[in-house]
């Protein structure tokens, strides 16, 4: 049997801790009146040592995982379509840049089609309370690249116009011209794809209200 700590699964606060739900099982507990100040030494002690073992694995693996800008920053991702004046280091930076938008773009898509198949089929039970907060949580480390994603094709899209008009199409033929064209498709599903995470996190909060 998994050892308990104020009444709780290891197990259990672990997850609870990997999924940033450790206030709301704080206030669960002290909710329940049943423990003292010293009752929480050892829940205290354990997530210590969960800390230590999220950052040394987070250490391990760092390399592959996607590098956010820190919001206290100024956004320093260059210009992609200007890759002729750039230094060697500057195309590195460009092509993690690319990557960790491929990634995040195929791993929303799966989860919101995974979404869609789950509550569609009527033979599947619905996704639970905890799994929708997972699935939220997941999908909020994505927001970042899939809304420069969205950005980043929008700019292709509207370049395209802009050639157009250069090559003597009026400005309304230029855009029927662009809207043919890949990049066209390439941002609209970008930002489709944006969108339909934004709507999932508007729908979860409205059925699960205590996400």
């Amino acid at each position: 049997m998994d050892k308990t700590i104020c009444g709780m699964e290891l197990s259990k606060i672990r997850k609870n801790y990997f999924t940033g739900k450790v206030s709301k099982m704080l206030r669960e507990m002290q909710a329940t009146g049943e423990y003292k100040e010293e009752d929480f030494e050892p829940l205290k002690d354990f997530l210590g040592t969960l800390k230590k073992q999220d950052e040394n694995l987070t250490e391990n693996f760092l390399t592959f995982m996607p590098q956010v800008t820190s919001l206290d920053q100024s956004d320093t991702v260059l210009d992609e379509l200007n890759k002729e004046s750039l230094s060697e280091a500057e195309i590195s930076e460009l092509a993690r840049e690319k990557e960790n938008r491929e990634v995040s773009v195929q791993v929303a898509g799966r989860m919101i089609r995974s979404l869609f198949i789950q509550f569609h089929d009527k033979n599947q039970k619905s996704p639970s309370e905890d799994e929708l907060m997972d699935m939220a949580f997941e999908l909020l480390g994505l927001e970042y690249y899939l809304t420069r994603d969205a950005l980043y094709k929008e700019r292709i899209f509207r370049k395209q116009i802009v050639e157009f008009e250069r090559a003597g199409k009026q400005r309304k033929l230029a855009e029927e011209y662009a809207k043919c064209g890949i990049p066209y498709r390439e941002f609209v599903l970008a930002e489709g794809l944006k969108n339909s995470v934004l709507s999932f996190f508007n729908l979860a909060k409205k059925r699960y209200h205590n996400m």
